[in-house]
């Protein structure tokens, strides 16, 4: 089995943009605009991407 607690260190200390290709390789774009729609998130700037990609703008 899995431990999360371990998985969760171990993604903790990679660098924030090799935490952010593994989740758009892992999450679907389609569930992550959702969420940011569900949530009024998806009007916001991104400062940190640019074109506001992963945060809906």
């Amino acid at each position: 089995m899995i431990d999360l607690h371990q998985e969760t260190a171990a993604l903790a200390a990679w660098p924030t943009h090799e935490r952010l290709r593994a989740l758009q390789r892992i999450i679907p774009r389609a569930r992550v605009d959702d969420a940011l729609a569900q949530t009024g998130r998806d009007r916001t700037h991104c400062r940190r991407h640019r074109g506001g990609s992963w945060c809906g703008s």
